[in-house]
Formats: C-alpha cells, sequence, structure tokens
C-alpha cells in the first residue's frame, strides 16, 4: 500500500498523473423495468478527486456567500430552513417557495405559504424529499 501512494504521490507531483476510464454499470430506475448507466470511477482516482477537493476547500468556502448552502461542509437542508425561519422572523418577510433545483418543476415546492397570510414561520407545509 506505502508503494502504491508514493507512485501516486509522485506522479501528481510531476503532472503525469492520468485517471483511469470508469466502469459503466447499469443500475435498475425504481419501479420500472429501464436502467441507466452509472460511471464507477477506481479507487486511486477517488483518493485523488478526495485529496483535492480537500486542498482547494479552503480557498474557495472563503469566496461562498453565507446564504450558499448547496453541497457545503456542515451545512444541510434543516440548517438552512432555520437560517429562512431566523431571516423571516428578523425581517418580516415571507418566503413564497423553495424549489429543489432542477427538479423543481417535477417535484414541487420543498416549502410553501398558507393562502391565509403570512405567520411568524410562513412555510407550513414541508415536503420530504423522498
Amino acid at each position: 500500500m506505502g508503494q502504491i501512494c508514493a507512485n501516486l504521490s509522485d506522479a501528481i507531483q510531476n503532472y503525469c498523473y492520468q485517471p483511469q476510464p470508469t466502469k459503466p454499470v447499469e443500475i435498475p430506475e425504481p419501479g420500472t423495468t429501464k436502467t441507466r448507466s452509472l460511471a464507477i470511477p477506481t479507487i486511486l482516482d477517488r483518493v485523488v478527486s478526495k485529496a483535492v477537493h480537500r486542498a482547494l476547500e479552503r480557498f474557495w468556502e472563503k469566496v461562498f456567500l453565507d446564504c450558499s448552502w448547496g453541497f457545503r461542509p456542515r451545512r444541510n437542508t434543516w440548517g438552512m430552513l432555520r437560517a429562512i425561519e431566523r431571516t423571516m422572523q428578523e425581517t418580516g418577510r415571507t418566503v413564497l417557495a423553495i424549489g429543489s433545483g432542477a427538479d423543481a418543476g417535477s417535484r414541487g415546492p420543498l416549502a410553501t405559504v398558507p393562502e391565509t397570510g403570512p405567520g411568524p414561520w410562513t412555510a407550513a407545509s414541508i415536503r420530504s424529499s423522498t
């Protein structure tokens, strides 16, 4: 294992590391007979990817806005909802809908405001992501 790590380190430092082809795997779509293709990277490629991610994260975290919640360390949906609730209570503004990214049209809003009007916490129905 030590020799593999040493060789990998040398390849990266000498700018000659070449990622390996991914392994294509067909996985079933739930509830249908269809399948979709999934590309599985090698373990070494995953190690390199994670190492690059960890090295760069400390730099890019500094430039993200505090209101950005997607794929960031120590941030999740519940923290985002608490921040929205706190902002609504502090500003008196109402959150009308929160989409779920590219799937917003097909899955509907994550949180909605009742027609009766805003209250201190107006996102009355929070839909699970399942």
